[in-house]
């Protein structure tokens, strides 16, 4: 909520040039403004208050991305539920059911699943130290994961 409040406040009459911005002391507007005008930063700060907007954070690798894909959505917000049913349908629960059924034929032994199984608890480990701006593509990446699987294991 509170990164909610700052997005709001900062879009608030924002036309897109930092030399329009307004402060509540028009004396850290003005010093603000001569830093940005002697270090001919002007340009970068304009990007990365767009991004900041755009993407509800900005970050060197968000601006990245942007640079070479195009328009991000928004990083900031992720949701657990694809994260939950990618790793716990696809990840943990299908390799443990497969192992109850008979299987194909000899060669094919339980190693396999657990193997999976281990696969599901490493990304989950992985998952969580993941920096916040690379939260959002994981989370939307396991969905295309999940697909990609079902449609693998299909019969």
């Amino acid at each position: 909520a509170d990164a909610a409040v700052q997005a709001q406040q900062l879009r608030h009459c924002f036309t897109g040039d930092v030399r329009d911005a307004h402060c509540s002391r028009p004396a850290d507007g003005v010093q603000i403004r001569e830093e940005i005008a002697v270090s001919a930063s002007e340009e970068a700060v304009n990007q990365v208050v767009a991004t900041l907007l755009r993407l509800g954070m900005s970050t060197p690798l968000l601006r990245r991305a942007e640079e070479r894909a195009g328009a991000l959505r928004n990083a900031s917000q992720w949701g657990t539920a694809p994260v939950l049913v990618g790793w716990g349908m696809v990840w943990l629960t299908v390799p443990i059911l497969n192992m109850e059924r008979p299987s194909c034929g000899d060669e094919f032994d339980d190693w396999q699943h657990w193997l999976q199984v281990l696969e599901a608890l490493l990304w989950v480990a992985l998952f969580v130290r993941l920096p916040k701006d690379h939260k959002a593509f994981a989370s939307r990446s396991t969905v295309l994961l999940c697909l990609a699987n079902l449609l693998t294991v299909a019969p």
